[in-house]
């Protein structure tokens, strides 16, 4: 493995002698030491060290005091000690050696038991909730223990944390939360002011309850072709974001990225294509091959190996101790050409006492491909040089479509030089104009469909001064315009769908006018009328006319004051064409939050219906926070009932009775248009075009809404009205 990019914290005299000798005696008390053994180890060691053998030094203790004020006076006075990790599937730990989710081999783990050598705690680490077969303990000795809880869970987003915050997080009053997600947002599109918010509120709940968070920025992935750096800039601006956030708000910041997109200097005579490929197939063997139970190897492109997971967790503890060396500094801004490219300004600092030379190796973002693959630079000690990048569209049109719920763009590269290869991201205002938008839903628009957005004239040397234009929109055949004040809200609208449409999805564009030259962003638009309690509502494929015309797949939605009753009708003949897979499958996805929490920022999950045979139905599990974050109570999936019928042709109808007391956080008052669900339904069907590879394509997947928007965030779904007449309001989705 690589030599991580950081240097090792210094610990006092006392502490570098005693650990080695503690650790050895903890470790050797394995492999059956009774108890009563046990117990003498920890009170031999009781006896012959105190705490005051590990004290800090000057500059260590500055650092704690800094990130950990909750948490140093604890762990100087060996109080009990909690730690929880919420995070996505590296968080949860990846293995193929029989030891999945062993929290003890995670980085999380690595990391407490390395606070616990630091500060005496004799008895090591302890899982609080250990996965089945997996060990709650692995050091065998008595006394003072760091407790730990992983709440990592595979395919979760940054969204997720709300749903831990509200409910169990603070349950066994963690004294450290360590917030670690982006590669999943990364590649569902979560836009980076999302995913920003979602760290901002998990990092104040954390210090309302006396708890300190430390962000952790996601591990970079691999590609399929090692011959660019796509896969490798995917999570690079989320975390360059979460950088910029953890600094405006004091906390701990550890970037993962700085282990996993690191590695060894490259051979300065390979073309740039031969030194990305050479640089890949680095990683893979570093920190993405896994060892197998039956002695082979397997790469796993999104998951760190063990190995990689233990330089993390120590990565992250000696980030705490001390600051990582930075060997370069950037900054610059980006210039639009109007024509769908972008031009990069930075300027790249050398803080290194010695000279530097090699190349910049230049990474795509969303939309945009560089004309260069690289750059080279020579830069002395303590000097900077500047440099000019062009990236080119990599879209047939000349609009802009890339994450602008921020006026920035972030642009991530590699310093490859003779210390080796080292991420770089340059946060780069955009010039001379830019639309932020606040995705997500706008509800209750009865006359018109419409969003908003801020233009923002970012203020650079050299850039004109931008104070107000024109903008023109499209959408769906439907155009307006009008004037932008910079850095005002604008908003826009259009007239409501005619024909009896009840739905209506497309490509927005906005030409923001400057000069008389126009500048084309675009976004997606979905737009869907409140549905009500006894209609029948098509479900739709997602690309297909969204007209009033009876769809193959319907649902029809129907509530008491005992429960909510979906009624699904599969009128199209079922089918197997992977016999081992259900020739069907129903979700569907609720947010009963009460009225005033559920137009807000949060997260919600689904359900999954899989049919069996005999009429059984699979029901999958119902996670807390399944109805919206705030529900912490442990649902049983058992009360939900299903009943299934046969429909002539070979379909089915089911039946789905999901009873009220579930929405307990919900008003509930039927007959009442302001009582609102957020909703959404999927069917997912082995059409005709299904295969044994691909049991449920696309042309087989229908569902109510489709907005682009991330499927854990309530701001995507749709709107039911508790009441059999709906209102003839509206929401819309911007994504």
């Amino acid at each position: 493995m690589a030599n991580p990019p950081y240097s090792r914290g210094r610990l006092p005299s006392g502490a570098r002698l005693v650990i080695p000798l503690l650790c050895a005696l903890l470790w050797s008390s394995q492999g059956g030491a009774s108890a009563q053994e046990e117990g003498g180890v920890s009170a031999a060691l009781e006896g012959l060290l105190s705490p005051a053998d590990f004290e800090l030094t000057p500059e260590q203790r500055q650092r704690f005091e800094r990130y950990l004020p909750h948490a140093l006076a604890k762990l100087e006075d060996r109080e009990p000690f909690h730690v929880i990790a919420i995070g996505d599937s590296v968080t949860r730990f990846v293995d193929y050696t029989g030891h999945e989710a062993d929290t003890h081999r995670s980085y999380e783990g690595v990391f407490a038991a390395e606070l616990a050598k630091l500060f005496f705690y004799t008895g090591s680490v302890r899982d609080l909730r250990p996965e089945e077969g997996q060990p709650s303990k692995v050091v065998p000795a008595e006394g003072p223990e760091v407790t730990i809880e992983n709440m990592g869970l595979g395919g979760r987003v940054s969204l997720h944390a709300f749903a831990r915050i509200t409910t169990d997080a603070f349950v066994n009053k963690p004294s450290i939360m360590t917030i670690s997600y982006g590669i999943n947002d990364a590649f569902s599109g979560l836009d980076i002011g999302s995913y920003l918010r979602a760290f901002r509120s998990a990092a104040e709940a954390a210090k309302a309850n006396d708890c300190d968070p430390i962000f952790v920025a996601p591990s970079t992935v691999l590609g399929e072709e090692l011959s660019d750096l796509t896969a490798f800039a995917r999570t690079r601006p989320y975390a360059a974001a979460l950088a910029e956030l953890a600094d405006e708000m004091g906390v701990l910041f550890v970037d993962f990225g700085a282990i996993t997109a690191s590695g060894p200097p490259l051979d300065e005579a390979l073309g740039d294509a031969e030194a990305i490929a050479e640089y890949n197939r680095q990683r893979t063997t570093s920190y993405h091959t896994h060892d197998t139970e039956d002695g082979g190897e397997v790469v796993d492109p999104l998951h760190p190996s063990e190995d990689a997971q233990r330089e993390l967790g120590r990565f992250l503890y000696h980030t705490l101790l001390e600051a990582p060396a930075t060997r370069y500094r950037v900054g610059g801004f980006s210039v639009l050409d109007g024509a769908g490219g972008v031009e990069l300004r930075f300027k790249v600092k050398n803080l290194t006492d010695a000279d530097q030379s090699g190349r910049l190796l230049l990474a795509p973002i969303a939309g945009l491909a560089p004309a260069e693959t690289s750059l080279p630079f020579d830069l002395r000690a303590g000097k900077g040089a500047e440099f000019v990048a062009h990236y080119k569209s990599a879209r047939s049109t000349a609009s802009y479509h890339f994450d602008s719920s921020e006026p920035y763009l972030r642009f991530p590269m590699l310093v490859a030089d003779r210390g080796g290869t080292f991420p770089l991201t340059v946060s780069a205002a955009v010039t001379p104009v830019i639309p932020v938008w606040e995705f997500g839903s706008r509800d209750g628009m009865k006359t018109s469909l419409g969003g908003e957005f801020v233009v923002v004239a970012a203020g650079v040397p050299g850039a004109p001064a931008v104070g107000a234009g024109g903008y023109q929109a499209r959408w769906c055949g439907r155009e307006t315009s009008g004037e932008f004040r910079a850095g005002t809200p604008t908003g826009f609208s259009f007239p409501l769908p005619g024909d009896g449409a009840d739905r209506q999805r497309g490509e927005l564009e906005v030409d923001l006018i400057v000069g008389g030259k126009p500048f084309r962003f675009s976004r997606g638009m979905e737009a869907s009328r409140n549905f009500g309690i006894g209609e029948e509502l098509n479900l739709l494929q997602i690309d297909r006319d969204r007209s009033r015309s009876r769809s193959e797949v319907t649902l029809t939605p129907d509530a008491g004051e005992e429960a909510l009753i979906l009624n699904f009708e599969i009128e199209r003949p079922l089918r197997s064409a992977a016999q081992d897979k259900s020739p069907y499958y129903i979700e569907f996805q609720i947010d009963a939050r009460p009225y005033g929490e559920r137009r807000a920022h949060g997260f919600t999950d689904y359900v999954r219906l899989i049919p069996e045979e005999g009429g059984e139905t699979k029901i999958g599990a119902l996670r807390q926070a399944v109805f919206g974050d705030g529900y912490s109570r442990r649902l049983d999936r058992a009360a939900i009932g299903v009943v299934r019928q046969p429909l002539a042709g070979g379909g089915e109808k089911v039946t789905v009775t999901v009873p009220r007391s579930f929405f307990y956080r919900h008003e509930w008052a039927l007959g009442n248009g302001n009582s609102l669900l957020g909703f959404n339904a999927w069917v997912y069907t082995q059409s005709d075009s299904a295969t044994p590879e691909m049991p449920y394509p696309a042309d087989g997947i229908y569902q109510l809404v489709a907005p682009g928007l991330n499927r854990f965030d309530p701001q995507s779904l749709a709107v039911l009205e508790l009441a059999e007449r709906p209102t003839s309001r509206w929401s819309v989705r911007v994504y």
